[in-house]
């Protein structure tokens, strides 16, 4: 989709845009951030848990609904190791840990766009902002 409005920015003679690419990223808008919730929601008392949520209009109900289909991940854990023909040295815990183990909502995020997001998003980024000069 970015690629067709740069694509139209171009015919329209537009140099520079602001086009909200990355919001999602920003603001905590994917799925794979249901691990950091679920264990934040294990350690803390509802209440606390849900008031930094209150800024991204998320429900305490989509996420309760969401947390069900995220058992215990040790025990997912577990029943990986067991029922798996991985080698175990690849499935060691402390290995695994920092997928799961933050401080705060701050630091998880940090990580998620230092670490996982950013680089392809500035990938995408300049590939469509450049396809058409």
């Amino acid at each position: 989709m970015q690629y067709f409005v740069m694509q139209k920015a171009k015919e329209l003679g537009i140099k520079v845009m602001f086009d909200g690419q990355g919001a999602d990223e920003v603001f905590l808008g994917y799925e794979t951030y249901i691990p950091f919730i679920y264990n934040n929601m294990k350690t803390s008392n509802q209440e606390t848990f849900f008031e930094p949520l209150k800024i991204f209009s998320v429900t305490q109900e989509s996420i309760l609904r969401e947390a069900q289909n995220h058992k215990d991940f040790q025990g997912i854990f577990d029943r990986i190791q067991k029922g798996s023909h991985i080698k175990k040295e690849y499935l060691n815990k402390n290995d695994l840990a920092p997928l799961y183990d933050y401080q705060s909502f701050f630091s998880f995020n940090i990580r998620e766009l230092m670490q996982n997001n950013l680089q392809a998003l500035l990938r995408f980024e300049d590939r469509d902002s450049m396809a058409f000069g």
